[in-house]
């Protein structure tokens, strides 16, 4: 409902979150409906499309449902299911569908990940206390150590210099190391919201009960960003 977010429904009435998910609209449904109440000009509704939704259609995986998604979207925007993929062709995911994801910021520059970009400072500034505090906030968050000695994309320490220079604080890489633990939240409340709506449809109370626990902890984590 509108003014509220995932933790106070869930601890209000966990069922009835539960029930919410069960019967939630698709993502690019939920884009389309939206922008083409709140968007009158064809032309713009096309431009506005192509710039959120598209990106959307291209991470679906399941051959089946990208086709049905590209059928809905033709319809609501009025033009051909070929059209659509036409266009789908020229766009690259976008920051939203992909979250970990940073697009460089020169159009046509090779995409470096929040992830790249960390390790990149991690082999670029080795040795120094900025290294040492990426290194230990990236396992933090990951819950996984990644050596150091791990080869970094040149586009990605080119991009670490360039941002940090030649001497940057212990504290330099704290602002992309929020927006990447931020990203990692994200991801992994989706994935338990997708767990929450198939033990809903398979009536497994257990499994339903621990992915509205693992929801409500994962959303007051995301809260503590905003």
């Amino acid at each position: 409902p509108q003014g509220k977010d995932p933790a106070d429904l869930i601890s209000q009435d966990s069922k009835e979150f539960a029930a919410r998910v069960a019967r939630a609209e698709h993502v690019i449904e939920f884009f389309l409906n939206v922008m083409g109440e709140q968007e009158q000009d064809s032309h713009r509704l096309l431009r506005r499309a192509e710039q959120i939704v598209l990106p959307l259609l291209r991470v679906v995986k399941s051959p089946m449902e990208r086709d049905h998604l590209i059928q809905l979207t033709a319809r609501a925007l009025s033009i051909s299911p070929e059209a659509v993929r036409e266009a789908m062709g020229r766009v690259m995911p976008s920051a939203a569908s992909e979250p970990s994801q940073v697009r460089s910021e020169k159009v046509g520059a090779p995409i470096v990940t929040t992830a790249e970009r960390l390790r990149a400072i991690m082999q670029a500034y080795g040795g120094t206390p900025l290294a040492e505090r990426v290194k230990n906030e990236y396992s933090r968050i990951t819950g996984v150590s990644e050596p150091l000695d791990t080869v970094s994309p040149e586009p990605a320490l080119f991009e670490a210099e360039r941002l940090l220079g030649a001497q940057p604080s212990e504290s330099a890489a704290d602002e992309l190391l929020r927006a990447f633990e931020h990203a990692v939240i994200r991801e992994a409340y989706q994935e338990a919201v997708m767990a929450l709506r198939r033990a809903e449809t398979t009536h497994d109370a257990t499994e339903v009960a621990r992915a509205q626990a693992l929801c409500a902890e994962l959303s007051r984590k995301l809260a503590g960003f905003t």
